[in-house]
C-alpha cells in the first residue's frame, strides 16, 4: 500500500507543476493608443493584450485577449470616436507576416479598430485607425510593449 502512495503522489506533484508552468509562459503586453496631431499629443488610451503563449506573437495568425481603457461598457474614451464595432475588451485577431503585425481589436470591414506596426525585439510600434468604407473616422500612433 506504501508503494502505491509513493508511486501516485509524485504524478499529482507533477500535474500541478505543468499547470502552474502554463500559465508561466502568458505573454502579457501593454498598448497604448494616442491621439493624432499636434495639440491633441497627450491625450492617450492605455490597454493591455494577453496572447496564451510567448509563441502566439510570432505565429501567422493567432488571438489576443485585450483590455481597452477600464474594459467598462461606457462610452468610447478619447482618442477614440464613438463606434457600435468597438467594445473596450474582448478577443482580438492577431496577424503577422515577417516584422508586422496587424491587431484586429473588433474584426468588422467597415468599422471597428485595428492597428498595424513594426516588430522590432519587445516593443511594436505603427499606427491605429477606426475603419470605414471610405478612410477612416481616426487614427494616431500606436505602440505596445512587453512586460512579461
Amino acid at each position: 500500500m506504501t508503494s502505491i502512495r509513493a508511486v501516485v503522489y509524485p504524478l499529482v506533484v507533477l500535474v500541478a507543476a505543468g499547470a502552474s508552468l502554463r500559465n508561466v509562459s502568458v505573454s502579457r503586453w501593454t498598448v497604448e493608443l494616442s491621439a493624432e496631431g499636434e495639440r491633441d499629443r497627450d491625450v492617450r488610451l492605455m490597454g493591455t493584450l494577453e496572447f496564451p503563449s510567448v509563441k502566439s506573437i510570432r505565429a501567422r495568425r493567432s488571438s489576443a485577449a485585450f483590455t481597452l481603457g477600464a474594459g467598462d461598457l461606457g462610452p468610447l474614451p478619447k482618442p477614440l470616436v464613438a463606434d457600435h464595432c468597438v467594445s473596450l475588451a474582448g478577443r482580438a485577431a492577431v496577424r503577422r507576416t515577417r516584422d508586422s503585425l496587424e491587431i484586429d481589436f473588433s474584426q468588422s470591414a467597415d468599422c471597428g479598430l485595428v492597428a498595424v506596426g513594426i516588430v522590432s525585439s519587445d516593443t511594436v510600434r505603427g499606427m491605429w485607425f477606426q475603419p470605414r468604407f471610405s478612410g477612416h473616422a481616426a487614427k494616431g500612433p500606436f505602440a505596445m510593449w512587453r512586460h512579461q
